[in-house]
This record gives C-alpha cells, sequence and structure tokens, in this order.
C-alpha cells in the first residue's frame, strides 16, 4: 500500500487502511503538507543507513542501539 492509496483528492482516507493506526498518529499525518508527483517512483526508505536500503543487520543494529527506549517510536519516519 502506497501513500497515494489512501491519500486521495488532498485528504486522507484511513478507513482504506488494513490495520488501525492511533489516534495521535492520524492527527500528526492529517499535519503533513503531502505532495505526491506521479513522475516519480514510490519506494520505501530506511533512514537507518546512508544508502536508504534496509537490512537485517541494520534493524538490529538500531533495536540494540545504547540511545534506544520506549519512547523510540518518536524516530520513526512514516
Amino acid at each position: 500500500m502506497r501513500v497515494r492509496d489512501v491519500y486521495i483528492d488532498g485528504k486522507w482516507n484511513f478507513n482504506l487502511l488494513y490495520t488501525t493506526i492511533p489516534v495521535d498518529v492520524m492527527d500528526h499525518l492529517k499535519l503533513l503538507h503531502v505532495c505526491l508527483n506521479s513522475q516519480v517512483v514510490d519506494r520505501y526508505t530506511w533512514k537507518g543507513n546512508l544508502n536508504g536500503l534496509y537490512t537485517a543487520k541494520d534493524g538490529y543494529s538500531w533495536l540494540n542501539r545504547s540511545a534506544f527506549t520506549d519512547n523510540a517510536t518518536n524516530d520513526i519516519t512514516w
């Protein structure tokens, strides 16, 4: 599923999601300025390394970093 699948005509349609997301996350998403460009291919990007590609090693390192706390979800970019 892509952003363009749930962001239609300038509005979020969270009912189209397969799973529910917390209300506070929906509220944060509603504050985002979304600019969809049909000329750009959608892709996943991992901010845990410089090349943007996820590896199990990078995920493991992220989970085990010394600064990891219960509030680590604040560092996640959706």
